[in-house]
């Protein structure tokens, strides 16, 4: 029997049930990805966002987010992205090329209804993420429902590389379909 990297579909599985497995587990190592995007002066900006729920069958992912941040004006301007994910565990890194989505008013409202009460201080604030500060801390934590958004990114392609004794990589389409690449 085979070990789940020398195949593709233990691969393109692997990756999936790590990914999806984000939202419930607050220590998985592909909760956190770093999101690349593109910024109005047409250089490149990355930051770590934290996956709160991810669709294999509809190859979606979503990322809550302020609606005042960077990253909402970027992905407006440009909703292509990049997403990298390693597991040390499993020695499994994941890439994914999406299309962006930004969600927002009442459509994520079923979604903020979820959200713990604890987590809701993220989405509001005063000055808007991003802005100078005097001095640090000089800000006011708010709760803002409107300011609350959805990042939804539709997977293009998922590119996962296993670095074991032989390294092994492949790419696969949105929704699937898999060959292999050299590492």
């Amino acid at each position: 029997m085979s070990e789940w990297f020398e195949t593709l579909d233990g691969l393109r599985d692997a990756a999936w049930r790590r990914l999806a497995g984000g939202p419930d587990d607050a220590t998985g190592p592909l909760r956190t990805l770093s999101l690349s995007t593109v910024d109005a002066d047409g250089h490149p900006a990355a930051r770590t966002v934290i996956v709160r729920a991810a669709d294999r069958e509809a190859a979606r992912l979503d990322v809550h987010t302020d609606l005042s941040s960077s990253k909402v004006a970027e992905l407006r301007g440009t909703p292509r992205a990049a997403l990298l994910s390693w597991d040390p565990e499993t020695a499994l890194q994941v890439r994914l090329s999406a299309h962006a989505e930004v969600l927002s008013g009442e459509v994520v409202a079923p979604i903020w209804s979820r959200v713990p009460d604890t987590a809701r201080r993220n989405y509001g604030g005063t000055p808007p993420p991003g802005t100078p500060l005097h001095a640090p801390g000089t800000y006011e934590e708010t709760i803002d429902r409107d300011r609350f958004a959805v990042l939804r990114f539709h997977v293009e392609t998922m590119e996962v590389l296993h670095l074991g004794t032989r390294h092994r990589r492949a790419v696969f389409g949105g929704r699937g379909d898999g060959r292999w690449i050299a590492p």
